[in-house]
């Protein structure tokens, strides 16, 4: 019988933690639509923003606002998730 070492744990507190929030502050010309697609890459993830920062109108950004911005993979589960609901 031989003992086998354990690999090492992750030494740093955040190492392989889920992604954190981000925040973007809104600047003239932004649209919900064009930071998703600017901080996600996909700007079909628009909704997704507007549910997380209880915006009614996706239309009315105001310049100076911080939203929050989930990670690319909490947005993309959220989008699903919708969309299992509707269906």
């Amino acid at each position: 019988m031989k003992e086998r070492p354990e690999a090492p744990g992750a030494q740093n507190p955040t190492s392989g933690g889920p992604a954190g929030r981000r925040s973007h502050l809104v600047v003239q010309g932004d649209s919900l639509a064009s930071i998703a697609q600017r901080e996600l890459g996909d700007p079909n993830l628009w909704r997704v923003l507007a549910e997380m920062n209880d915006i009614d109108d996706p239309l009315i950004v105001v310049p100076g606002t911080s939203i929050l911005v989930p990670s690319r993979h909490d947005a993309k589960a959220a989008r699903r998730l919708a969309n299992a609901e509707v269906a």
